[in-house]
Parts: C-alpha cells; sequence; structure tokens
C-alpha cells in the first residue's frame, strides 16, 4: 500500500475536500531558496551574523527566545525590527510557531535543526490563495521511506501522520459517520477510535501483527473518501512530479488504484 495524496489530506483535517477535482485546483507550494537575510525579514528580525543561518538552518531555542517567551518582545526588542510594536510582535509569534512546527513535526531532520527555507514556505502558505503543502510532505515522506530501506536509521518525514496512516489500515471502521462538527477531521478522531480498537504499540508488536494478518483484516479503502477520483497523472506524463523540501519525487499510485477501487482524474 502506498499513502496517497487524498489519505494525507484527510488526515490534516481536510477530510471534507479530499475530492479529487478539488485538490486539482490547490496550488502546491514549491520551496524556494531563503538565504540568512531573507529568513531575518520573514522573521521581522533584525540582520545578525549567526553562523547556523548561513548554514541554512536555525535552532528551536533561537524562535523560542525570541518568540515563545513571555518576555522575549523586552530581552530581545533591540533586535527586532524596530517598525514593528509589541502587538505587531504577538502576531508575528504565531509565524515563528508555524516554522518551528513545520521544522519538527512535519519536516524533522535528525539533527532537529529548523530548514530556514520553511519561513518562505510559511509565508506562501499564509499568503498564497489555495495553497497547498501536501505534495512536498508526500515528496519528503517517499524520500525518506526510501532512505530508511537503504539504510538510514532515522525518518525524516512526518513519521505521525505515517503512522496513523498505518494503524488506520489495520482495523474496520464505523461507515456510520460521527454527528460531530468536526466529523472529518481524522486526526482529531484517531484518538477516539485508538481506545476502542487493540492497535500494535512497540516495534515488535507491530512485528507479530504484521507477521500473521490476512489480507481480510485490512482496510483496503477509507470508506469515508467522499468521491472516485484519485489524482495520480498529470496531463502531460503518467505521473506527477512532487517537489519535497529535500528533492523531487515521481509520484504513481497506479499500484494502489485497484485497491481503491478508483478511476483516474
Amino acid at each position: 500500500m502506498t499513502p496517497t495524496h487524498e489519505e494525507i489530506t484527510s488526515f490534516i483535517g481536510k477530510g471534507s475536500s479530499v475530492r479529487g477535482a478539488k485538490l486539482c485546483n490547490k496550488k502546491p507550494i514549491i520551496p524556494k531558496n531563503v538565504d540568512a537575510k531573507k529568513f531575518l525579514e520573514l522573521l521581522k528580525i533584525n540582520q545578525i551574523e549567526k553562523e547556523s543561518l548561513k548554514n541554512g538552518w536555525v535552532s528551536l531555542d533561537f524562535l523560542y527566545e525570541r518568540y515563545g517567551q513571555k518576555d522575549g518582545y523586552k530581552n530581545y526588542r533591540n533586535q527586532l525590527s524596530k517598525q514593528w510594536g509589541e502587538e505587531a510582535w504577538k502576531v508575528n509569534g504565531c509565524f515563528a510557531f508555524m516554522v518551528a512546527f513545520s521544522g519538527l513535526i512535519v519536516f524533522p531532520k535528525w539533527d532537529k535543526h529548523i530548514d530556514i527555507r520553511l519561513a518562505g514556505v510559511v509565508k506562501a502558505l499564509t499568503t498564497m490563495e489555495s495553497p497547498t503543502i501536501i505534495p512536498m510532505i508526500l515528496a519528503n515522506m517517499f524520500c525518506a521511506l526510501t532512505k530508511c530501506i537503504n539504510g538510514e536509521m532515522y525518518f525524516e518525514g512526518c513519521n505521525i501522520l505515517l503512522q496513523i496512516w498505518f494503524l488506520e489500515h489495520l482495523y474496520y471502521h464505523n461507515h456510520a459517520p460521527r454527528v460531530t462538527s468536526d466529523w472529518c477531521n481524522y486526526v482529531s478522531s484517531h484518538k477516539e477510535r485508538e481506545a476502542k480498537f487493540n492497535f500494535p504499540k512497540g516495534i515488535l508488536m507491530c512485528e507479530e501483527k504484521l507477521s500473521v494478518i490476512t489480507s481480510d483484516e485490512i482496510v483496503w479503502n477509507y470508506y469515508w473518501f467522499p468521491t472516485k477520483d484519485v489524482i495520480c497523472m498529470s496531463s502531460g506524463i503518467s505521473f506527477l512530479v512532487l517537489i519535497g523540501l529535500r528533492g523531487v519525487q515521481p509520484y504513481a499510485p497506479l499500484w494502489v488504484m485497484r485497491q481503491l477501487a478508483r478511476v483516474h482524474v
């Protein structure tokens, strides 16, 4: 099985918008080069000399000290752009949080460094019309899986989403949707389902489960897919090119089309 664009979209709380035709109208964010000067401009920080920024990364401490602490504005006022007051500092703290979250959870690195290009990604995500970050997430996921197959020990992808995707295929879902305001948010409801079913926990239990599992115990297709359309190719070539933070990844989930019982968009 392969994580698909539609599944990952659902697991970030966009379950009501996974229709292939709707996803085709989204504009994928393409990571662009962000140097130290541009990064500091986006974070509303005066130009400072910092070796890590020249090497393309920043630490969580750097962002937390300036935007995460209650006294961050007072302690680092001289470093923050003078044209921005304390209220603007509070607003920009949300931007800094998104950069930190993206770098530690969505696009993690083995050394815990946050790629400064993510500031450009967050900027696009908050200013573009109809943006989507899913192709980037998928590209990094596939690149990380390939590296792990080749012996890499650390998974530099969004392992939380991958784990939820994997576990959701191991038990049958109640076909009656929840009558709640967040019924299409399958991450928030994942914990609820986890409490009702015996999920495998830990590497050994997962290995044991997978060694005896049969095909009829796998949920091949989530019942909540609202359409028969699945994105699997572009108009010119028989696959999609996903541009991730750390490379380009071809995406052609043709092998899973039969299990999903879907047609091409």
